[in-house]
């Protein structure tokens, strides 16, 4: 998939002078947007500043709604297109600023000036999806903070932001360069892999107490950690590998910059004191 975001510079550079750029404006029902998705089909999400938050569906429909915040002149933000689609294979939920691009293979989100659109500025689009069991999930961000709560497959990278992803099912890749990653499966079987990364922040996998995984926990600048008994560990360890129930799933979990770890979830699929 082609991916090329909105430089990481520039995006701080905005968010440093958010104060200085006038009064905030929103608007909570900005889009909606509702369908049936087949059993298996993906949905992808892509957003470049802001959230996407998943939740499960009540039945066998879609739903998306985006609230919308800005700063600046109180007309709506003009150039900023809020879209959703089906496709011969799923549904496409797109934010796009400006001139930028969203198709299933490539998003580009917006230009340099896609934060300054028709005198508003700071533009931030938070997507709310209810997803029915079954779909697959592809979900992509720049700026923007992920939580993805449902029984569903998912993949979720984001450049700037938070990652955090609770499924029964697999597999799961969840990904992101600034921020923390937190993936927490309440069941665990069959080869389906469990993927979590991050460069700079911490990234952790929960998994139930009486599980079958094949584990992989590595840091470089920081401590690889774990809530398992059966694992053991020293403060100085930068990685962890072996087995928990006789082996089964893959579970890898890494950060350059941070803490990695696996920890266990209880009955009640609450995670220990860490």
């Amino acid at each position: 998939m082609s991916f090329r975001p909105v430089p990481l510079l520039l995006t701080a550079a905005l968010v440093a002078c958010a104060s200085d750029r006038g009064p905030l404006h929103s608007n909570p029902d900005a889009f909606s947007f509702k369908t049936t998705v087949p059993n298996g089909m993906p949905v992808l999400v892509r957003n470049l500043r802001g959230a996407i938050e998943i939740e499960p569906s009540a039945d066998d429909s879609l739903r998306v709604t985006a609230s919308t915040s800005w700063r600046g002149d109180a007309d709506y933000p003009k150039g900023l297109a809020l879209s959703a689609a089906s496709l011969p294979n799923g549904v496409i939920v797109c934010a796009i600023f400006g001139d930028g691009t969203c198709t299933p293979t490539e998003y580009t989100g917006g230009s340099k000036n896609s934060f300054n659109l028709g005198g508003a500025s700071d533009i931030s689009v938070t997507f709310r999806v209810q997803v029915p069991m079954g779909v697959s999930l592809d979900l992509l961000g720049v700026d923007t903070r992920i939580v993805s709560a449902s029984t569903a497959r998912v993949k979720a990278r984001t450049i700037s932001g938070n990652v955090t992803v609770v499924t029964a099912v697999g597999p799961v890749r969840a990904e992101t360069v600034n921020g923390d990653v937190d993936a927490r499966m309440t069941t665990l079987s069959g080869p389906d892999s469990v993927i979590v990364k991050s460069m700079n922040g911490s990234a952790w996998v929960f998994l139930p107490e009486n599980v079958a995984a094949m584990f992989e926990v590595s840091t470089l600048n920081g401590r690889a950690r774990t809530d398992f008994p059966s694992i053991t560990t020293t403060p100085s360890d930068k990685s962890l590998r072996g087995a928990l129930g006789g082996g089964g799933t893959p579970v890898k979990v890494q950060t350059l910059n941070g803490t990695a770890g696996i920890g266990r979830l209880d009955a009640e699929g609450r995670s220990y004191q860490r």
